[in-house]
């Protein structure tokens, strides 16, 4: 788990460098959800959490499908939960 924090920090930390901007034209929403879950993460690693919320990652789901632009970006999360974390939808 302690490796997977730090590729997090590292990841959080280019999020940072990049001042969280987003493709034009990406819902208000799913920026506002997209912060959110990274917000989440950031919790997780400052803290040294075993989880985040699991509605963080709902939510971010329930937005996503919202969108058919954004089906694959669900699929690829939901295959990292799945094979990484052993995380069942």
């Amino acid at each position: 788990m302690k490796e997977a924090l730090l590729g997090l920090a590292k990841i959080l930390e280019r999020r940072d460098n990049v001042n969280k901007k987003f493709v034009k034209d990406t819902p208000e929403e799913l920026q506002v959800a997209i912060n959110t879950f990274f917000e989440n993460c950031r919790m997780l690693v400052e803290y040294d959490l075993d989880f985040i919320p699991g509605e963080a990652v709902a939510d971010l789901f329930e937005v996503l499908v919202k969108y058919p632009k954004y089906h694959s970006i669900c699929g690829e999360l939901l295959t990292i939960l799945e094979t990484d974390y052993n995380f069942k939808v």
